[in-house]
């Protein structure tokens, strides 16, 4: 067994358990726990390509993570029909060469196959290829820092297989990649452990498997890290050119380094917030959407309203520019979201709600400080009303005082005889008597 490790991790030390097994060892061992026997003994005995089955047993066996395994199994027939010398060269990060030699003691008139057998922590990640040489290279992704190879001998009835298993710590979990728009790609993932190097490499092939190892993979470094209470947690990837995105992690844990690779197909079309623009004409809104910058695509923009404390719905299709109908008397918060109808479920987040029309639930305090000026003002005009009707009740003409002072010195320079009342005295009646004239009198006879 021959292990050369990737170029980045040359002087890197790996684990390696070496264990040889036989059947009647897997038998009757207590050493081995009932489910490792089964996994071993299914490994022997697996002759199909049913990568879902063989998935399954991998998946249900957690301690094959935590070790470095390579197993000898002997046949039924006592024959050790396992690969001799299996070699593990690491080209690059994600490609692998595995080279080996025939077993040692083969059936007469056999021509043994082979199958090359990978499994990462992925769910159904298992992959089964068909070799007729003693050497395969192929291109593999760990999906974190967990990878299973195994070479498996086929003679006829009879098999032997020799199992690898590559383990490192894990750096990151989750990793997750967005379409934010045609130029832009957003990954992020959370932390698993406090690695103050922590590098992310990417790069976007048109294919990922079928390579022939013979250059290294051109990778590029992240150059715009998002940065979480000072710890790298994303990275704006630039002018994106394939839907998948491959991904590798390195950095520096106790002393050594570690990497875990990933790979995404097709992210997930998650455009920022919609930005878009309203305008109030009579009774209806005039709204005005821009659609996120994705590729020709048929988004559907929802509206989520309330109207006069009633919240409503309202879908929108294809055009970005669209009216809606709205009541004079109703104040509205708007909100407005897109999707796209790709076969990949994108979609935008909710804009922020917009209010428009009459505020509603304003303070409590204006409903309370509104009436007192109007209050105060109905008492004025009150009071001016009443003064003006009681004008003379409420305050009565005084008459003019008389002059005390000159009436005694007046009494003081007077008797009292002079002072008594006398009435004034009345005039007497005029008598008017007619006298006849004597020369009138003459001139008549």
């Amino acid at each position: 067994m021959f292990i050369i490790p990737p170029p980045s991790f040359t002087g890197s030390e790996s684990r390696v358990v070496t264990r040889t097994y036989s059947l009647s060892s897997l038998y009757h061992s207590e050493q081995h726990s009932r489910q490792e026997r089964d996994f071993l003994l299914s490994l022997l005995f697996f002759k199909g390509s049913d990568s879902e089955s063989l998935t399954k047993m991998f998946q249900s066996l957690e301690f094959f993570t935590l070790v470095f395994l390579s197993v000898s199994a002997e046949s039924l027939t006592g024959n050790v029909l396992a690969p001799q010398n299996v070699s593990i060269q690491w080209i690059n990060d994600f490609e692998t060469k595995l080279s080996w030699d025939p077993p040692r003691d083969l059936v007469a008139n056999c021509t043994p196959k082979y199958k090359v057998i990978s499994m990462t922590r992925e769910r159904y990640s298992g992959e089964t290829r068909d070799v007729d040489t003693h050497e395969y290279c192929f291109y593999t992704v760990m999906k974190g820092g967990f990878l299973s190879l195994s070479v498996k001998t086929i003679c006829g009835d009879k098999s032997g297989v020799v199992v690898h298993n590559f383990t490192y710590p894990d750096l990151v979990w989750n990793v997750m990649c967005y379409i934010r728009s045609s130029s832009n790609y957003e990954c992020l993932w959370p932390t698993a452990t406090d690695v103050p190097d922590l590098r992310f490499f990417f790069r976007f092939p048109s294919q990922s498997s079928n390579a022939d190892c013979t250059a290294p993979l051109p990778l590029q470094e992240c150059s715009s890290y998002l940065i979480t209470n000072g710890k790298r947690t994303g990275c704006n990837l630039q002018d994106p050119t394939d839907d998948q995105i491959h991904m590798v992690f390195n950095g520096t844990l106790n002393n050594t380094l570690v990497r875990n690779t990933f790979r995404q197909t097709n992210p997930l079309v998650r455009p920022r917030a919609l930005e878009w623009t309203i305008t109030e004409a009579g009774d209806k809104f005039n709204i005005n959407v821009t659609a996120p910058d994705y590729r020709p695509s048929r988004w559907t923009f929802l509206i989520n309203y309330t109207e006069c404390g009633k919240e409503k719905h309202q879908l929108q299709e294809l055009k970005p520019a669209f009216q809606m109908p709205r009541l004079l008397h109703c104040p509205y918060y708007i909100q407005i979201k897109a999707e796209v109808d790709d076969g990949k479920g994108g979609w935008t987040p909710w804009s922020e709600k917009r209010s428009f029309g009459a505020i509603t639930d304003p303070n409590p305090m204006v409903y309370a400080i509104i009436p007192i000026p109007i209050v105060f003002a109905a008492l004025a005009v009150l009071t001016f009303i009443c003064y003006r009707k009681n004008k003379e009740t409420i305050f009565p003409k005084v008459p003019e005082p008389r002059d005390l002072v000159s009436d005694i010195s007046d009494n003081n320079n007077k008797s009292n005889v002079r002072n008594l009342y006398i009435p004034a005295a009345e005039e007497e009646d005029c008598k008017i008597t007619l006298v006849l004239d004597p020369q009138f009198t003459q001139l008549d006879s």
